[in-house]
Parts: structure tokens; C-alpha cells; sequence
């Protein structure tokens, strides 16, 4: 079974053999790595500031929530 070139394999050979290349940037050269590189940072930011968004609408519901029992006593 010899090799086969990329033109001469059926559609899904053909995606396969294209995800490693579109994964990791390097499809186009460098554009293609910055891009890959700007959405891995995107990536692993989202929901570290997720999480810190969540905690501050806590914390402000929290000091709501004393500060209108203190107004009620």
C-alpha cells in the first residue's frame, strides 16, 4: 500500500488529514500561528474572568443584601 497524495484521497482522509495542520497554526505560517495563538490566550482567559466576575456579583449581592437589613433595624 503506497502513499497516497493529498488530491487523490476521498473527502474525509482529506479533513483528517488537515486538523493537525488548522490545530496548531501552522495552515497559513505565521499569520496562522498568531491567530492560533491569540485564540489559545482567549481560551484559558474566558473563564479565569468568568470566575472573577461571578465573585464580585456575589460580593456586591452580599453587601446589598446586610446593607438593607441594617436600613430595616
Amino acid at each position: 500500500m503506497g502513499k497516497l497524495d493529498f488530491q487523490d484521497r476521498n473527502l474525509g482522509q482529506r479533513v483528517r488529514r488537515s486538523f493537525k495542520p488548522v490545530h496548531t497554526g501552522a495552515i497559513f505560517g505565521m499569520p496562522s500561528k498568531i491567530i492560533a495563538l491569540i485564540v489559545c490566550v482567549l481560551g484559558v482567559t474566558f473563564p479565569i474572568t468568568g470566575v472573577i466576575l461571578w465573585l464580585n456579583r456575589l460580593q456586591k449581592e452580599k453587601k446589598k443584601k446586610q446593607k438593607h437589613l441594617a436600613a430595616a433595624s
